[in-house]
């Protein structure tokens, strides 16, 4: 009988066992080699999960965006049992939620967006989602809401007592009329002193400013609006004409109590609204500026013979705005 000694079963267990221990940790590495390459499976399962793909939306689209708000249409998803509705994030956050229902004959499903700013880019995505809020997303679309622009090649025209002004319309099929502003040199802002409409048509676009000084410097500025907003203003600046005297003053007595007075207008009439006849010192007569023409007659009547009297004439404009003839002295003849 062969006896094994105390230190050679000592080897063997330890040879043993060391075969036993390799064997487990080749079948642990294998199973976690096998429950890695599961969980890799399940996730590859899941990225191309044809129902994700069956309750999305898709074709995503920006039919048109205005200044505060877009029309979003998109297509139905082939399964709609499933779901509740859609959600409509703008740049990541929800701000319309939409029934499934909503959807026309070819599947395509239309939403207004609101609260958006002028002339601001945005991101906008369309989820389905279940009643567990699970969510299925199409593709981001990008937009910029529409913002109203200004006027162009703004120019003045001055006048005497007023500024005419004119402007190239741009686009404004977003804006509804037009602001002019004025500086005012006492608070040091511009006032708004004028809105006009928008015409349909026309591209350029003109106004007058009246009631100014002559000879002043004046600035003014124009903008587009619409109800959400307002384009950068154009500006111009303008100096007013000075008013200019009416020339050739004559005076002569055609009667024993009458004086003929004539004058050529002022140069320059634009702004000149009215003339008024002086005798002495007091005023005998006011008459309207004429439309056309280049001089002016006027009888000045009930004098007395024998008798000297001085006549002096003013143009006036707008705002006090006064300049007068030479005085000239006509003696009447005697009875």
């Amino acid at each position: 009988m062969n006896r094994v000694s105390k230190a050679s079963r000592s080897k063997r267990a330890a040879i043993v066992g060391a075969v036993v221990v390799s064997t487990l940790l080749g079948s642990g590495m294998a199973v976690a080699d096998s429950v890695q390459n599961d969980a890799a499976s399940s996730i590859s399962a899941v990225g191309v999960d044809p129902a994700t793909k069956r309750l999305s939306p898709t074709d995503t689209k920006v039919e048109s965006i205005g200044e505060s708000s877009a029309t979003l249409t998109w297509q139905a998803p082939r399964d709609v049992s499933t779901i509740v509705g859609y959600r409509v994030k703008l740049d990541g956050k929800p701000v319309l939620e939409v029934p499934k229902g909503k959807a026309d004959q070819t599947g395509r499903v239309t939403a207004v967006v609101p609260f958006l700013k002028p002339g601001e880019k945005y991101d906008f995505q369309v989820f389905s989602y279940t009643e567990y809020s699970n969510e299925f997303d199409d593709e981001k679309v990008s937009a910029t809401a529409r913002a109203v622009t200004g006027s162009t090649h703004l120019k003045a025209e001055a006048g005497i007592s007023s500024v005419e002004l004119h402007w190239d319309s741009g686009d404004v099929m977003a804006a509804t009329g037009w602001r002019i502003y004025q500086y005012d040199r006492g608070s040091g802002e511009f006032k708004k002193v004028k809105e006009m409409p928008v015409l349909p048509g026309g591209k350029e676009v003109s106004t007058v400013i009246d009631g100014l000084e002559s000879l002043r410097d004046y600035k003014f500025q124009v903008a587009a609006f619409s109800e959400h907003s307002e384009s950068t203003r154009r500006e111009v600046s303008v100096k007013t004409r000075v008013i200019k005297a009416p020339t050739e003053f004559t005076g002569v007595a055609t009667t024993t109590k009458q004086v003929l007075l004539h004058w050529k207008l002022a140069e320059d009439p634009s702004g000149v609204t009215k003339y008024c006849v002086f005798k002495d010192d007091g005023t005998v007569a006011e008459l309207d500026a004429p439309f056309g023409g280049k001089e002016m007659f006027y009888y000045v009547d009930n004098l007395d013979p024998d008798t000297t009297y001085r006549f002096r004439v003013e143009a006036a404009a707008y705002v006090s705005n006064q300049v007068q003839t030479p005085t000239i002295e006509v003696k009447t003849p005697r009875i």
